[in-house]
């Protein structure tokens, strides 16, 4: 199963996203694939569910977060 993606809230000059993830790696893979995006993670910690945690991005969808993710079969975002 994919990294599901819960939640996507903006925050100033950055977003937020609640994901569930599949194994403890995804936490690595995560931070490294917005890494390579172009992207600076800010902050990670455990979000409020099972295997959750909420990654904060610095940007915005102005800049293709969202799309990124869409088109990347690791990641279930409903686009």
């Amino acid at each position: 199963m994919p990294i599901r993606c819960q939640t996507i809230r903006p925050a100033d000059n950055a977003m937020e996203l609640d994901l569930r993830l599949e194994s403890d790696d995804d936490q690595r893979f995560v931070t490294d694939k917005f890494a390579n995006w172009g992207y600076k993670v800010i902050a990670i910690h455990a979000a409020g569910f099972p295997r959750g945690i909420t990654v904060l991005v610095e940007g915005s969808d102005d800049q293709g977060i969202i799309d990124k993710m869409c088109n990347q079969p690791e990641f279930d975002v409903k686009c």
